[in-house]
């Protein structure tokens, strides 16, 4: 089992699902862009409940990365809000890059087809901080 899996919020329960049995720890990637996206974390805790419910044994949500983040006001209230209702567990964020969709459309990590960029930086810096 490895010990860390990254995986989405809401809205793919199924592939949500598999992510929270596939490792020991997850990191939840989530958008701050309004109140709903903070919301629809409850949505990971119920999935992760109801796995527990069934006799599995889920990943213990590690922390939450915040993604895609600008200097829009909304995304920096949503970063706080997210800070306030999950003490602890909220990581740096990693800004918003279009490097991050171009890199993914030639199917390379950020980090290694744009290394310079402020999203790369910020996902090597996570790595870091995990290992």
């Amino acid at each position: 089992m490895s010990p860390y899996v990254v995986a989405g919020r809401a809205g793919a329960n199924a592939a949500l699902r598999v992510a929270l049995l596939a490792a020991d720890r997850a990191l939840i990637a989530q958008r701050v862009g309004s109140a709903l996206d903070t919301l629809a974390l409850a949505d990971v805790y119920d999935v992760r409940t109801g796995l527990r419910e069934d006799g599995y044994h889920p990943a213990f949500i590690g922390g939450i990365v915040p993604t895609n983040v600008t200097d829009q006001a909304a995304q920096r209230h949503g970063l706080a809000d997210l800070r306030t209702e999950f003490p602890g567990l909220v990581t740096a964020p990693i800004p918003h890059s279009p490097y991050v969709e171009r890199a993914a459309n030639r199917g390379m990590p950020v980090t290694l087809a744009y290394p310079d960029t402020p999203a790369a930086r910020a996902y090597t810096a996570l790595a870091h901080q995990l290992l």
